[in-house]
């Protein structure tokens, strides 16, 4: 047996032994809330119904949109502006997962965007001499 083989055995054993004492505890919790359960519905049977009253509370306003339907315009702008911020992070994580594919898949140096378009144009229509 080779030396990396047992450091992962022992964190697989370690691992095993922690899920099923947190699946043991889990389980215990669970019956001990439904003897609870059982208690609170024993004394809810027994308890008195409340009365309802007639009347329906007015909903809540939304943060968000309560302005724009009453007819305020400000700050307009900001969900664009998140949409940009949040949009160009974006772009610059595709390329860069585009960038790490091409040259995993490749195995070559990477070779810049600009530099390969370049390069394309110069053997498409035979610029240099």
């Amino acid at each position: 047996m080779t030396l990396t083989k047992k450091p992962l055995r022992l964190v697989m054993i370690l691992s095993g032994i922690a899920l099923l004492a947190v699946a043991g505890i889990a389980a215990h919790g669970a019956s001990a809330s439904g003897a609870a359960l059982q208690t609170m519905t024993a004394a809810q049977d027994t308890a008195p119904l409340p009365s309802f009253s007639a009347e329906i509370p007015p909903p809540k306003q939304d943060d968000c949109l309560h302005c724009h339907i009453g007819g305020e315009n400000k700050n307009l702008w900001t969900p664009l502006a998140r949409w940009t911020v949040f949009g160009t992070f974006g772009l610059v994580f595709a390329f860069g997962v585009y960038r790490s594919a091409s040259v995993w898949t490749g195995r070559r140096r990477w070779v810049q965007l600009t530099t390969r378009a370049i390069s394309w144009v110069d053997e498409r229509y035979e610029l240099s001499p």
